[in-house]
């Protein structure tokens, strides 16, 4: 489930050229196309806190990784 700050996020044109560069990375590593719903999820738990601290502010960093913290059970 996307959230719609989580839907703000990956919407951003920064964010979806870097996962489509981690869909590329994925599916060469497996061999096979990834797909982008497992390349948005992906991302979103692996990178996307450490690209919001680089590239927006804190308040609104905190504010999307909570949602994201919720919707894949992240502590």
């Amino acid at each position: 489930m996307i959230t719609p700050e989580m839907r703000e996020l990956i919407n951003d044109p920064r964010v979806k050229e870097e996962i489509n560069k981690h869909r590329w990375y994925e599916s060469e590593r497996k061999g096979s196309d990834v797909g982008l719903d497992y390349a948005v999820e992906d991302w979103l738990r692996k990178y996307s806190l450490s690209w919001m601290k680089r590239n927006i502010s804190l308040e609104r960093t905190e504010t999307v990784w909570e949602s994201i913290k919720k919707v894949f059970n992240k502590k």
